[in-house]
């Protein structure tokens, strides 16, 4: 899903646009996560239901970006075939 986001984005760029976007890392908020887990558990709340946040290391980001890359390329080629 967050592949096809960035070639969505990417896609949508006019050519020579700019995207500049915050993407939280591995561990950024890991305090604050833990505070509300233990806040929720406190009042029999199940946590992990209500945790929408996934954060991804640099690698794998690295990796959803070119691979985002390659599928915004490979749809712009597309069309300019059809």
């Amino acid at each position: 899903m967050l592949v096809q986001a960035i070639a969505s984005i990417h896609q949508a760029l006019k050519p020579g646009g700019r995207f500049v976007a915050e993407f939280g890392g591995t561990g950024n908020l890991k305090a604050i996560a833990t505070a509300l887990s233990s806040a929720l558990e406190a009042i029999n709340t199940p946590t992990q239901a209500l945790n929408p946040w996934y954060f991804t290391s640099i690698g794998k980001s690295r990796y959803y970006n070119s691979k985002a890359l390659m599928l915004s390329i490979a749809s712009n080629l597309l069309v300019q075939l059809l």
